[in-house]
């Protein structure tokens, strides 16, 4: 995504996001808990049905026309599942720093929220805690990619450490989580990748 198109997007969230907060005032701590709960309670569910789904795909005949398309509900349902599993866990982190900051957004934002009324005290709260999450994930992805680009330009000046590198590729590979996976690749020269600010 070219990074005028990523701006325009975030600038366009954060935007809804600040028009949508007198929608929020009436939510409370247990209101943001209780969506938090179904949000995970829909991937629970996501995630069975694509796991009732495999189980019935795998006894299906490895000639059967219907098999395409049930891996392809397979891996939308799963899909699915991961991205609510990201924004329940993105939830859980905003609720924590929101509950006991120790970002320095966040604690500006619970001071300046005590000069607010009580309704639109928590979506303040909310919202610089989501800030400091945002800012630290960022953090982070800057710093394990200052890694992975410090790695290819040892690689490039010392052949040996290149070729270790190329003969254990499979098994770092394997160790890296799928976001290190990202960032690595994002960081290798000659790969396209869709950059991602988090």
């Amino acid at each position: 995504m070219h990074p005028i198109v990523r701006t325009v997007l975030l600038v366009a969230v954060l935007l809804s996001g600040a028009l949508a907060l007198p929608a929020c005032t009436s939510w409370d701590a247990e209101s943001v808990r209780a969506f938090r709960d179904d949000a995970a309670a829909t991937s629970a569910h996501l995630s069975n049905r694509a796991d009732a789904l495999q189980l019935e795909h795998d006894a299906l005949p490895e000639t059967d026309p219907s098999r395409p398309a049930a891996n392809a509900a397979i891996a939308d349902l799963r899909a699915r599942a991961d991205l609510l599993d990201a924004a329940v866990a993105r939830l859980d982190a905003v609720l924590t720093e929101a509950s006991a900051p120790s970002d320095g957004l966040t604690i500006a934002a619970q001071g300046l929220g005590s000069l607010l009324p009580e309704p639109a005290r928590l979506p303040l709260m909310l919202a610089g805690a989501l800030a400091a999450t945002l800012a630290r994930a960022h953090q982070l992805k800057k710093g394990a990619g200052s890694i992975a680009r410090s790695l290819e330009t040892a690689m490039r000046s010392d052949p040996n450490l290149k070729e270790a590198f190329a003969r254990n590729a499979d098994t770092i590979r394997t160790i890296q989580t799928p976001a290190a996976q990202r960032i690595v690749d994002e960081q290798t020269p000659g790969k396209t990748r869709v950059r991602l600010p988090i």
